[in-house]
């Protein structure tokens, strides 16, 4: 991973690989926005506890894309 590389960039790196289905699962549709039900762990860290979107990734960083969780 380059220097400076944020969770953006990963974010955009994925959708490039794997297209519209990737970019309907992480943002939604109307605002272009990430969707903000989706929680991102940068090693088992929530990125709101970090800098957001923008928080730097380094090799070997362990991120994980956590979709929204329904019960009743």
């Amino acid at each position: 991973m380059e220097n400076g590389t944020t969770l953006v960039d990963l974010l955009g790196k994925i959708v490039l690989k794997y297209g519209e289905a990737a970019f309907n699962y992480l943002y939604d549709r109307k605002s272009g926005a990430i969707d903000p039900s989706i929680q991102f762990l940068v090693n088992g860290m929530s990125i709101r506890s970090l800098q957001g979107i923008r928080t730097e990734l380094k090799d070997g960083n362990i991120v994980a894309i956590v979709p929204p969780i329904g019960g009743g």
